[in-house]
């Protein structure tokens, strides 16, 4: 009994340090950024981040080799995110298609998608034709966009290079890693 309520205090003392060292970090980034848009930045690049690592640890466990840790935490961009082709972006689902996409052209523009559901869905539907740079905030045409993509395949939509920099630039800023800015 004893040793069970040690192990359940050590526990919850344990998870409460690690909750506070949390919100500290956590007030200490938001400290450093500022604006709604670079907080939503922030979190997906972080999340892009921990894909990245997740992905490193899968293939490293599916080929029985070892994972460099150190080098997957602090990978560049390049690794967490790499140019896709606008072509192999389903761009109702917003993620890198493993089948032949259809041209679409809606109002002078042309978007890709992988069946007649799609098409018709991005006809009727303006808001699937558009997306937010996630550091500046602005609406965007996805026919337009820089896209980049993460190693689970989803998409991620940039109004220019500039921004597409910025957005990589906020993990150096935070200490996520060392990054090479393309």
């Amino acid at each position: 009994m004893k040793g069970s309520i040690f192990r359940r205090t050590v526990c919850v003392g344990a998870t409460a340090a690690f909750a506070i060292a949390l919100f500290h970090a956590g007030a200490a980034m938001a400290g450093t950024r500022t604006g709604a848009a670079t907080d939503a930045s922030y979190l997906k690049l972080e999340s892009i981040r921990q894909n990245y690592i997740a992905a490193q640890r899968q293939n490293a466990l599916d080929s029985n080799n070892k994972v460099d840790e150190l080098s997957v935490r602090n990978g560049s961009p390049d690794a967490w995110l790499s140019s896709v082709e606008t072509s192999k972006v389903n761009m109702v689902t917003n993620r890198v298609a493993d089948k032949a996409l259809s041209a679409v052209t809606v109002d002078g523009h042309t978007y890709y998608v992988r069946n007649k559901d799609y098409e018709a869905a991005l006809n009727k539907n303006l808001s699937l034709r558009f997306t937010t740079d996630p550091i500046t905030g602005k609406k965007i045409d996805k026919s337009d966009a820089i896209i980049l993509a993460d190693s689970k395949g989803r998409v991620f939509y940039f109004e220019s290079e500039k921004t597409y920099r910025d957005f990589v630039a906020q993990a150096g800023d935070n200490g996520l890693g060392a990054f090479s800015v393309r």
